[in-house]
């Protein structure tokens, strides 16, 4: 997958999040909505700085952008999510199932990824 996929799927995940997080909202309650936007959104942008990081690493590596994707990734999302868990009443359990939405859509996303690759071209899928 190259990183304009992952870039794609982030955006895609931020915005499944935010309406999924909603709907939550509106049909059980609050803190639940919160923690799982908010285990989504952290995931999600913890994904985009691990890839924006391997990309400098394995590219032009400007050393004055890697410092800035190091000192971001480390202390801002870790130390924010550290706090955000401990101030608020975030429940753990909602966080870690949005935690693992940006995991199933590259997953989804692979996996289409795969079917496609596999098809020759000319030859339709199977049951058609």
């Amino acid at each position: 997958m190259i990183p304009e996929d992952l870039a794609r799927l982030m955006r895609w995940s931020y915005w499944l999040m935010l309406g999924t997080a909603a709907l939550l909202w509106l049909v059980w309650d609050g803190p639940h909505a919160l923690g799982w936007l908010f285990g989504g959104v952290w995931s999600a942008t913890n994904l985009l700085v691990l890839k924006n990081l391997v990309v400098e690493l394995c590219g032009p590596r400007r050393l004055g952008f890697l410092m800035i994707l190091v000192l971001v990734k480390l202390p801002v999302l870790y130390g924010a999510a550290a706090i955000l868990l401990n101030l608020l009443p975030i429940p753990v359990g909602a966080s870690l199932l949005g935690f693992h939405v940006p995991f199933l859509l590259i997953l989804i996303e692979a996996v289409r990824w795969d079917r496609q690759a596999s098809q020759p071209e000319g030859v339709p899928p199977a049951g058609e």
